[in-house]
């Protein structure tokens, strides 16, 4: 392959430098290249020119139109391996798509069964639990105790506000009495920002019924599971702040 291309290069740049001067042995190389590469589009121009020189028009229209022909046949088979190459690789692309939207199909449900059994069986254990420490309190204390046993525990919140608590992971965060006393507002703080933690925001407020509600399950392991036993939407983000508020030790003074 590369001697033919090596002799093709010889007799262009042979045919090339004697054109001017002798047309009619610049054709003889041309027709030498032509019998290597018939395709060879630049041969056939130059030749034409050489046949022009020579006042060969005749045969000079004959090698402009070989090269239409050649150039017709190629561009056809350019559009053929082009289409065939696209039909290739859309069918390529088509086949991927579907094994992966199989491939996904298959793991979401997978994903989907083991969430599921783990939220089938946190929420038995969680209900069992809820059972056995209600059962318990029930044993233990009749409405008039429990309601001044959470008067007790919502002065102390009501004490500490605008002090600094964390969260189960350690997010410093406060909180504020609204206006009637009735709920508390937690208050979003900059993290790793000093110690003074600054305001930024307000998170969503707390009633002191739902922390009535919590005094009845806590202590508890975290959010999740107080959410659980208060049956809280997944999308209520109070769980993270008020299991901060109870198990902080000035709320809670060990009595949980």
């Amino acid at each position: 392959m590369a001697k033919r291309k090596d002799t093709i290069d010889f007799l262009f740049k042979k045919a090339l430098a004697i054109e001017k001067y002798h047309p009619e042995e610049a054709v003889k190389c041309y027709d030498k290249i032509l019998g290597i590469d018939p395709r060879a589009l630049n041969a056939y121009h130059n030749k034409r020119v050489a046949l022009e020189k020579l006042g060969r028009h005749e045969e000079a229209e004959k090698c402009f139109a070989k090269v239409k022909k050649v150039e017709a046949k190629r561009k056809e088979a350019e559009e053929k391996w082009l289409a065939a190459e696209q039909e290739r690789l859309e069918a390529k692309r088509k086949e991927a798509k579907k094994k992966a939207k199989v491939e996904a199909k298959k793991k979401a449900k997978e994903a989907k069964k083991k969430v599921e059994a783990k939220r089938k069986e946190a929420k038995k254990k969680a209900k069992v639990e809820a059972k056995k420490k209600a059962e318990a309190m029930q044993k233990t204390k009749d409405v008039k105790i429990k309601k001044r046993w959470f008067e007790e525990v919502w002065s102390r919140i009501i004490k500490n506000e605008g002090k600094l608590m964390k969260t189960k992971r350690g997010v410093v965060f406060s909180y504020r009495t609204t206006k009637y006393k009735k709920s508390i507002m937690p208050q979003l703080r900059l993290q790793n920002s000093g110690p003074k933690f600054p305001v930024y925001s307000e998170g969503r407020y707390i009633t002191n019924t739902l922390v009535e509600r919590a005094l009845d399950v806590v202590p508890t392991a975290g959010p999740t599971e107080l959410k659980i036993l208060l049956d809280l939407q997944d999308l209520d983000t109070t769980k993270t702040h008020l299991w901060g508020i109870l198990h902080d030790e000035r709320i809670s003074k060990d009595d949980w």
